[in-house]
């Protein structure tokens, strides 16, 4: 199965929360610097460039992409084959609180939806999910996802981290393992705290 890249509008939304930032905020190569990297993929994942020419994606959530001229942000994408996968953006600036509080409303508000993909039909839904809270404040999404009769489901968890904010979204046939999930965004999030970081535990 090929990579729903319907759910890729959902983290350039994300992306789009890095504004200009102030004297001393972030820079690029600092935001870049808190991203997993291959290292901490389990053995046989490798870099996913097809992320970056998907297209497609969840019509009521185009609105909030509105990319900034000043965005500070990275992003990264990894995948087994073609699934499970993750991507992660890494965003800062002098606006990423309130455009993570737009994004939110946004994902509550955003109940179904219908798009395309490679000419094929894409039906979904979003809804919260639970989720153990994490860093400066958190909220976590359950997207799934109808393609060409195959079932697939994503998990989005957005952060903030001090003066980042960021997302992990991770994606698998059927229903995303919960405890997968938790262990990349803990993993995720020791990077982007400066910690040291290993291979998500559950693998």
């Amino acid at each position: 199965m090929k990579r729903i890249s319907v759910a890729l509008i959902v983290l350039g939304a994300v992306a789009s929360m890095a504004i200009s930032s102030p004297s001393g905020a972030a820079t690029k190569a600092q935001v870049k610097a808190r991203l997993l990297s291959l290292s901490n993929m389990p053995t046989g994942w490798s870099v996913d460039n097809s992320a970056s020419s998907s297209s497609g994606g969840i019509p009521c959530l185009k609105p909030i992409k509105a990319p900034s001229r000043h965005e500070i942000k990275a992003t990264a994408s990894y995948a087994d084959g073609s699934l499970p996968a993750i991507q992660e953006v890494v965003a800062a600036g002098s606006g990423a609180a309130s455009s993570y509080r737009a994004l939110n409303r946004a994902l509550a508000a955003c109940k179904s939806f219908t798009s395309s993909s490679g000419g094929q039909k894409v039906t979904g839904n979003i809804g919260a999910m639970s989720f153990p809270s994490v860093a400066n404040g958190s909220s976590a999404y359950a997207i799934k996802i109808s393609i060409d009769g195959i079932d697939a489901g994503a998990d989005l968890v957005l952060f903030k981290a001090g003066k980042y904010v960021g997302a992990v979204l991770y994606e698998d046939i059927g229903t995303p393992d919960p405890q997968q999930v938790q262990a990349f965004v803990k993993e995720a999030l020791e990077k982007i705290q400066g910690r040291p970081t290993g291979i998500p535990t559950t693998f």
